[in-house]
């Protein structure tokens, strides 16, 4: 019993923190096609993480309203990502650069200099960074000496 209630607030607390970060990329997808006013206290209340009463009190407005509008803009998004899907786009980029470039560590070192700079282009044409790159074996080496 003691472990229930354990790990039901932090189940909740996980569940809580997943949606944050989730409100988080969908604003920085798609939080310009939102109003300026329902971007503002929706950053507020993701990005600083003040609490509705506190937003409320900041713009002068009820809390029920902050509250209808930060639903209506969290609303939006999702309807967004439902519609453009860049969301799921961005991840499975995100997958399929990670596994190539494991797949790339394990290669030869002339193949990886071959294959690099088009694996370079490629990602600045999609406009993905890919700075969390697996370093070759040889850079891995190099920073234990």
């Amino acid at each position: 019993m003691l472990n229930e209630t354990v790990t039901k607030p932090a189940q909740a607390d996980i569940e809580r923190l997943r949606r944050r970060e989730r409100m988080n990329i969908l604003m920085d997808l798609y939080g310009s096609m939102l109003t300026d006013h329902t971007r503002e206290l929706l950053q507020l209340y993701t990005d600083e993480d003040l609490t509705i009463s506190e937003i409320a009190a900041l713009h002068g407005i009820s809390r029920q309203a902050v509250y209808d509008r930060i639903n209506r803009g969290a609303e939006q998004l999702s309807a967004y990502e439902a519609n453009l899907g860049q969301l799921k786009d961005e991840r499975r980029l995100r997958d399929w650069f990670a596994d190539f470039d494991l797949w790339l560590d394990g290669q030869e070192a002339e193949l990886r200099g071959i294959i690099e700079p088009y694996l370079c282009d490629l990602a600045d044409i999609l406009g993905y960074e890919r700075n969390n790159a697996v370093p070759s074996t040889e850079e891995k080496e190099a920073d234990l000496v």
